[in-house]
């Protein structure tokens, strides 16, 4: 009886505090519906949870010796009725709280298009449908949501899209967080489907905002980032592992911090990117790190690449009209060139030249620096292109060595036939 009226009097509080907010469980579609709660006091698990014990759903378990919470049915958040929903996962008083969810995910979009609409001409206020996981200014929150897929019927995470009208809206914000399948075993990933059908995959085909940062995401049978654009996302420092395709370029031209592991394909080319850089990423172990139809550059600058099952790297040549794009993947390297006298004290202002031996439009005649009052500069330089031929799965590979001069008054040293093989190298210099 002390639990009922405890769970009454929370429930009242929750009314009061967001009046309009509501949560519904639909038997028909066995999914509970999230919608309209404001940012300051957003759902979460706990409230969930609090609300399935005084309506007898059923659908949520909680074990709060692991801080674990099992949904077991589909979850949908947020509604395109004019208001904003927000859904927490982790905060400060739950550092590794996990979800586990045994249905899809919808992350909801806000507005729904009618036939002839465009999104970019669309100019009536926004509204936000967001799930978030962690807190950004707290690396120490580190939530896991898991997605049950044991069935085989592809549950998945959809943001935004999942519909055959265009849509507008669906957020995902991820802060040090783990995305993955219950089971990461053939037949059970983030949207596979093995009973007949389809597979879907994590997509993002509608979202106005993505934010992932600091997070691993493993185990998606298909596509991780279909519909990521960077005009309105950021990935960073995060880990994909164990995905079919973790990156699709549908707009995406810049990452930075990655990691790339395990992998079918580390990078695939897709439609509305042309040029893409990747920055201090790394590609571990991948069947294929990048597919490049409809890519005609990719720039990596401080990236390491192991060994790959199918050579480093898959390059295609496409058509486009009348003309043959020919990809290139070009690896650059920075070199720092620290500069000291005989007894070990940095030299400011020593001027410092890499000539590359081979001409190459690429790749400038000089590259230049002077060093800064620790004696050092930082130069960065190309060490790799690899262009696609009319064969495919072979590339045409050059690699460019520098002479590397300094200059202090009459003073000069020099280093031949130099490599920048490793990403960030310093090399030190006696004048």
């Amino acid at each position: 009886m002390m639990k009922k009226v405890l769970l009454i009097f929370l429930l009242f509080c929750h009314v009061i505090i967001s009046i309009n907010a509501a949560v519904i469980y639909d038997k028909l579609s066995d999914t509970i519906w999230v919608s309209d709660f404001p940012e300051e006091i957003p759902c979460t698990p706990a409230r969930l949870y609090q609300l399935d014990r005084m309506y007898d759903w059923e659908k949520i378990t909680y074990d709060p010796d692991t801080d674990t919470y099992q949904i077991n049915c589909n979850l949908w958040i947020g509604s395109d009725n004019h208001t904003d929903t927000y859904f927490q996962i982790g905060n400060r008083q739950h550092f590794k709280e996990t979800v586990i969810v045994r249905g899809n995910i919808f992350i909801k979009p806000y507005r729904l298009l009618r036939k002839g609409e465009h999104y970019w001409k669309i100019k009536e206020e926004k509204y936000i449908n967001r799930l978030t996981l962690g807190v950004a200014e707290n690396d120490a929150v580190k939530p896991t949501l898991k997605i049950d897929n044991s069935t085989g019927k592809g549950n998945t995470l959809i943001i935004g899209g999942a519909s055959k009208k265009y849509a507008l809206g669906g957020q995902l914000c991820a802060y040090n967080a783990v995305i993955g399948p219950l089971e990461n075993t053939p037949g059970k990933c983030i949207g596979e489907v093995t009973t007949g059908g389809k597979g879907e995959f994590i997509t993002m085909g509608s979202s106005d905002l993505i934010r992932i940062s600091g997070c691993r995401i493993y185990g998606v049978a298909s596509l991780t980032t279909y519909g990521f654009n960077n005009t309105f996302g950021r990935i960073t420092d995060t880990v994909f592992e164990d995905c079919r395709t973790a990156i699709v370029c549908s707009g995406v031209n810049y990452l930075k911090g990655c990691t790339f592991k395990n992998c079918g394909y580390a990078v695939r080319g897709w439609s509305f990117t042309k040029k893409l850089t990747l920055e201090q990423c790394r590609f571990i172990g991948n069947r294929i790190n990048f597919y490049l139809p409809y890519l005609e550059q990719v720039l990596c600058i401080d990236c390491v690449m192991q060994g790959t099952e199918r050579s480093d790297g898959i390059f295609a040549a496409w058509h486009k009209k009348d003309k043959t794009i020919y990809p290139k993947l070009l690896i650059k390297n920075h070199l720092t060139v620290k500069v000291i006298n005989h007894n070990g004290q940095p030299i400011k202002g020593a001027v410092v030249k890499c000539s590359p031996k081979e001409k190459n439009a690429a790749v400038p005649r000089e590259i230049t620096g002077k060093t800064n009052a620790n004696g050092f500069v930082r130069l960065l330089l190309l060490k790799t292109i690899k262009s696609a031929t009319v064969i495919s799965d072979q590339p045409d590979s050059k690699n460019f060595k520098y002479t590397i001069t300094v200059t202090v008054g009459s003073k000069c040293s020099c280093i031949n036939n130099f490599f920048p093989k490793t990403p960030r190298k310093i090399v030190t210099i006696v004048l």
